[in-house]
């Protein structure tokens, strides 16, 4: 039987400001959605701690 990747949902508070700062950002077409960009940072912070926890440098 195969497996489906079904995803989990994070629902994250964040701070007006940041909310509107988000917006702003994805208005001049850095990225499609804020769930693009939220993704797209995690990836970038997971990385960066593999790469501290096995003894690298931070990028």
């Amino acid at each position: 039987m195969e497996k489906r990747n079904r995803g989990t949902f994070w629902s994250v508070k964040v701070p007006s400001r940041l909310n509107s700062q988000l917006d702003r950002y994805i208005e001049e077409d850095a990225f499609e959605t804020k769930s693009e960009f939220i993704r797209q940072a995690v990836r970038e912070k997971l990385r960066e701690e593999l790469a501290l926890a096995q003894g690298e440098e931070r990028p």
